[in-house]
Parts: structure tokens; C-alpha cells; sequence
């Protein structure tokens, strides 16, 4: 082989090896793009039902608890807490949903009425007339018992106790005989003082105080005009009541302080409405509901619609996702979470209510009424 033959022979053995090399590196590959990134979470994981109760006012075994008892709200996680009669006297109670025993907290008066139970499970209110008409607080861990308001004549009280969703304010109205206008009693629990604020204009036969702000500087009031209720929003100021914002309300009359700065009602509509306090807008969150009570967090709500199903949902911004059936046929006109947002307790407060130990398996059938309150465990 002379020099140019070996020459070209080498220069056509070296491209065929740079373009096998360039054909093994340039192989295609399928790769497969998913179009949405898998979530972390399945949706509605956190309203998942574990268990159903049914709180009823009749126990199996003795009669000890039945009769004048009634659910007030959670002291904890697990506890419920009651009031029951044992024989004549009628005392406080913290009651686990799961197995239904009792552990008696304190005695309370005969007269005892309009008992409320701060969200936090921690204070107990209740006015009594014993001589005089006094409004009375207990403190549930050591028992202390403190008066914080007292007339010889009260005139005209409206029989309702208020507290804040962070439970420092307790808040009542009074009209005193002489006086024209009602008056706003607001006890500040952390400072342990009153006071007392005008609504001008105003009566107690066709109003009520509905709730009080977490700073104590707003109010929300129903009103009662002929066959019609609306919700009235105004600040608490030296001058008294000052309203703000008025709105046709439904018939469950259910509403709440979604925060400081926004207002959370159900309208005579069935509309789910929220009420930005600083701009003055409105948005329609929901249709067809009827009553809904937040979490302690505000994080979520609970509803009952209109046709009698009873759902949960989560906030997220402006908006309500993971819409997840609870319950069917039945419409509680009161409902509460428990601190850790895995117990939901419903009732109708024209029963009064006792707990049992009665599992249900889950999602549950139609209630068959043997029950005046249900408690839903989720997992």
C-alpha cells in the first residue's frame, strides 16, 4: 500500500468512528411530561369522617344525668362541657364524648341562668337572682368564683352572654328603668374591668347583642323590625354604638367575625356573604346555606345547607375549597369545633343534650331521632 492509499485509508477509518460516536450520543429518548404535579395531599384528607356520636338525653343505666342538662362547649380536645342535675342540684360538668362518664367541676345556684362557656373551655358565665341580680364568672381550673356586675333592680336585661372568638371580652345589654337607651356591659377578662357603652336609639325587645370583636372596639347586632332580622355592624366607641353596616339576615341568624377587618353572614337569601369592613364590598361565597360556624382558627367552616346536609370546608384567601358532605338530613341550629379542628359537635338547642357512647359507622344513614345532638370525629 503506497503513502497516499494509507493516507486516505486512515482518513476514512477516523470519520466513521467521530460519526459512530456521534450516532450513539445523539440516540433519542422518550421522556414523559406529567401535566400536573401530583399533589401531596389527597383533597379532602382533612375532612375525612372517622366517627359518628350520637349525644342523647337518655343514658343507658341509671338515670343519674337525665333531665336539665345541656351541652355548653369544649374544655378540651376530648371533654365536653355540661350542665346536669343530679337529684336537686344542678352543677357543671366535664363530660369524654367517646365514653360518656362525668366529672363533676362545681355546684351552681338554683337560679342560675343564661350559663355561657368562653370558646377557650376556660371561663364560665352565668347570671343568677339571689336578692340581687348579679352576673357571675368562673374560672373552670381552679374554680374561683368572681361577681363582676350586681343591681337591685335590673330593669330590663336581655338573657344572653357574649364573648369574643379569643375569649377576652364578656359582653351583656341591660335598660335600666330610667334610662332611654339599652347599654353595652363590656368586661375585659386579661385587665378584669368594665365598661359600659350606649346604643342610642335602640330597645331590647327588638335587638340583641350578637358578637364582640377580638380587640373590643366592634359589635355586631341583630335587629328585629315586624317579620324581618338584620345584622348591624358599628364600632364601640365613648359615644356609644355607632353603626356602620346593615344587612338583611337569614333565619338561622348565623354570623361571626372572620377577622378584625371582614364580616362572615348568612343572608335572608341563603347567600354565605363576606363583608370587608375596610373597603365596603361585598362577595357572595356560597348559595342555599343556613346556619355555619367557624373554627377556632378560623381556618374552617361548617354548614348546614338548606336542603339538611351538613358540609365542611376550608378557607383559602376569599375563597371556600374542598367542599366535603359530612351528614345528610338533618339541619343542627348550633355547631362547634373542637380546639384541634377533629371534632365537630351538632345540636338543637331546643333539646337539651346529654352524651353517650354511641358510635356510628360512617358517612351515616338518615338520623332516625333518637339523638338531639351528633358529635363527628374526623380521622
Amino acid at each position: 500500500m503506497n503513502h497516499s492509499m494509507f493516507r486516505l485509508f486512515m482518513t476514512c477509518l477516523l470519520i466513521g468512528m467521530i460519526l459512530t460516536g456521534c450516532a450513539t450520543e445523539l440516540e433519542p429518548k422518550t421522556v414523559i411530561i406529567p401535566e400536573a404535579e401530583p399533589s401531596s395531599e389527597p383533597i379532602n384528607k382533612e375532612f375525612a369522617v372517622n366517627k359518628i356520636y350520637k349525644l342523647s338525653t337518655t343514658r343507658d343505666g341509671p338515670e343519674e344525668y337525665r333531665g336539665d342538662n345541656n351541652f355548653l362547649g369544649w374544655n378540651d380536645n376530648n371533654q365536653l362541657v355540661e350542665t346536669i342535675r343530679i337529684g336537686s342540684v344542678r352543677s357543671i360538668a366535664r363530660v369524654d364524648f367517646q365514653s360518656g362518664a362525668a366529672q363533676e367541676i362545681k355546684n351552681l345556684p338554683e337560679t342560675a341562668q343564661c350559663i355561657s362557656l368562653s370558646p377557650d373551655g376556660v371561663q364560665l358565665a352565668y347570671f343568677t337572682d339571689e336578692g340581687l341580680h348579679k352576673l357571675m364568672l368562673v374560672n373552670l381550673l381552679d374554680q374561683t368564683e368572681t361577681s363582676l356586675w350586681d343591681k337591685k333592680d335590673s330593669g330590663n336585661k336581655d338573657c344572653t352572654l357574649h364573648w369574643s372568638a379569643n375569649s377576652q371580652y364578656l359582653s351583656f345589654v341591660t335598660l335600666d328603668k330610667g334610662e332611654l337607651d339599652p347599654r353595652i356591659h363590656r368586661y375585659d377578662v386579661k385587665q378584669k374591668g368594665t365598661s359600659v357603652f350606649s346604643i342610642p336609639g335602640w330597645t331590647v325587645s327588638n335587638s340583641k347583642l350578637g358578637e364582640i370583636s377580638d380587640e373590643g372596639e366592634r359589635a355586631l347586632i341583630t335587629k328585629h323590625v315586624k317579620n324581618d332580622t338584620y345584622l348591624v355592624s358599628g364600632r364601640i366607641t365613648d359615644s356609644g354604638f355607632i353603626q356602620e353596616y346593615e344587612h338583611p339576615l337569614g333565619g338561622g341568624q348565623a354570623f361571626s367575625y372572620l377577622n378584625s377587618n371582614q364580616i362572615l353572614f348568612a343572608s335572608a337569601d341563603g347567600s354565605l356573604i363576606l363583608y370587608d369592613l375596610r373597603n365596603s364590598t361585598t362577595m357572595t361565597l356560597m348559595e342555599h346555606i343556613g346556619t355555619f360556624q367557624l373554627s377556632k382558627d378560623h381556618k374552617y367552616i361548617v354548614y348546614a345547607k338548606e336542603q339538611g346536609d351538613i358540609y365542611a370546608a376550608k378557607f383559602q384567601g376569599n375563597s371556600l375549597v374542598n367542599e366535603k358532605l359530612l351528614y345528610k338530613g338533618w339541619t343542627p341550629d348550633h355547631m362547634q369545633w373542637s380546639p384541634d379542628n377533629k371534632k365537630i359537635v351538632f345540636m338543637n338547642r331546643s333539646h337539651p343534650t346529654e352524651v353517650t357512647s354511641k358510635p356510628l359507622s360512617a358517612p351515616a344513614p338518615a338520623p332516625d331521632r333518637d339523638y338531639d345532638a351528633l358529635l363527628i370525629a374526623l380521622q
